[in-house]
């Protein structure tokens, strides 16, 4: 082990050092960069300290996976995590790790964690819950009650990891509209999004109504922060022209397979239908007729009626290409944990030097398709499956875009000079 860098911070190691010498491979991949800074902030507020290069073991990151499955984090986190620490204390001690913490070791100790929390919740059911109750116990109950998925679950742990933190309320008595106040006020300080704080708040707010019934905790009159309606946002066609482009020639793998097999079979169809992402990752091979060149789509938001919908042919290419490049595979799109997909999809983007963020993700090719149907004088509000025009227009129909004429074009201009006229008062006020 170099001795020198043994005693560099893994921060200092990963900023200086780690991603520097990476620059080529990842390009402008922020995300990539990101994901790693997040994994070694985890670190050190596990370790309560700056932890030094010399300091990670194996085994140690068999503590750090498991310190993250108790506070909440999925098991595809708590791995991921684990993976980045170790990729960068490899290279000062190659020899230390035996991966003692992997996907399995993170899934059961999520299991075991569910079957403790169910556990508890019986026992809470028994007891009861009062103001004193541990918030912690008193959730175990919710989640059982609510039958709250691990997805869910993991979410109100971001949450009321947070409330911890920063309120450091632990019973159920201290959900108060003092405290949420002050936790709105904190998480702004802290410049989280105002989206991010309703989220949150709107969890902990739903947990405290739930309390009310079995308590006396007064019912809540906190509000949770304003959503600012943002004007839908499309891409634009050469926008959409260079991610088909870099999706056809990118090098990047996606669950193992050719990105340039799976990204253009993926955002071919999502081009055609508009579907949400997430039931295009619910779809069978039986769900599509390559022949008749149909897709038929049952898992829709809410629970919404089946839509059947046609499929070009570069659709059909695409997806026959991806079926022979998985033939073992029942699922088109989920081979895998579905986060690896949209970090990947982020990572498409960047190289297609398009932004990446949140309001550019998967979503945004569902309104592309809207603004772009509306503007070609189709039926955006059929396409789509929406119930009313109004929510079409609303959320999904850029007005960059849009056809319809703008103000600009239809009032009357308000002076009655000309610009010949104002051209010849210039000109005879240099004669003078």
């Amino acid at each position: 082990m170099n001795q020198e860098l043994a005693n560099w911070t893994i921060e200092r190691y990963l900023n200086e050092s780690f991603i520097p010498s990476r620059e080529d491979d990842w390009g402008n991949a922020v995300s990539t960069s990101k994901e790693y800074r997040v994994a070694v902030s985890s670190l050190d507020r596990f370790a309560g300290h700056s932890v030094t290069m010399g300091e990670v073991t194996e085994a140690i990151l068999a503590e750090f996976g498991e310190w993250l499955i108790d506070n909440g984090s999925s098991a595809e986190t708590a791995h991921s995590y684990c993976k980045r620490v170790r990729a960068i204390a490899r290279e000062v001690n190659p020899t230390e790790f035996a991966l003692l913490f992997n996907t399995r070791r993170a899934v059961d100790l999520l299991d075991k964690k569910e079957q403790e929390n169910d556990a508890r919740a019986g026992e809470v059911q028994q007891a009861g819950i009062t103001l004193l109750t541990p918030i912690a116990d008193a959730r175990c109950l919710y989640h059982a009650v609510k039958q709250h998925r691990t997805n869910t679950r993991s979410r109100y742990n971001g949450a009321f990891n947070h409330w911890a933190r920063l309120i450091g309320g632990e019973m159920v008595g201290s959900l108060t509209d003092a405290n949420f106040a002050k936790y709105v006020e904190a998480r702004q300080n802290e410049k989280a999004v105002a989206d991010t704080i309703r989220g949150e708040l709107n969890k902990i707010l739903a947990f405290a109504r739930w309390c009310v019934v079995r308590t006396t905790l007064p019912e809540p009159e906190c509000k949770s922060p304003s959503r600012t309606r943002k004007a839908p946002k499309a891409w634009s066609k050469q926008e959409v022209r260079k991610l088909f482009d870099e999706a056809r020639r990118t090098n990047r793998k996606v669950y193992g397979m050719p990105g340039s097999v799976f990204w253009p079979a993926l955002l071919h169809t999502s081009w055609d239908t508009a579907e949400r992402i997430g039931a295009l990752l619910q779809l069978t091979r039986d769900d599509i007729d390559l022949h008749e060149r149909f897709v038929r789509i049952s898992h829709r938001k809410g629970g919404g009626r089946e839509l059947v919908k046609k499929l070009s042919p570069e659709s059909c290419k695409a997806l026959g290409l991806l079926f022979r490049t998985m033939p073992g595979s029942d699922k088109v799109f989920m081979y895998g944990d579905p986060s690896t997909l949209w970090k990947a999809y982020g990572r498409i983007l960047e190289d297609a030097g398009l932004p990446s963020g949140r309001d550019s993700k998967f979503h945004r090719l569902r309104k592309t398709h809207a603004t772009w149907l509306h503007r070609a004088g189709g039926d955006a509000t059929e396409s789509l499956g929406h119930s009313s025009d109004e929510v079409t227009r609303a959320s999904y129909i850029d007005p960059r875009y849009s056809q319809e004429k703008r103000a600009d074009q239809l009032l009357f201009k308000p002076e009655r000079t000309s610009i010949a006229a104002g051209l010849a008062g210039v000109l005879a006020w240099f004669g003078k």
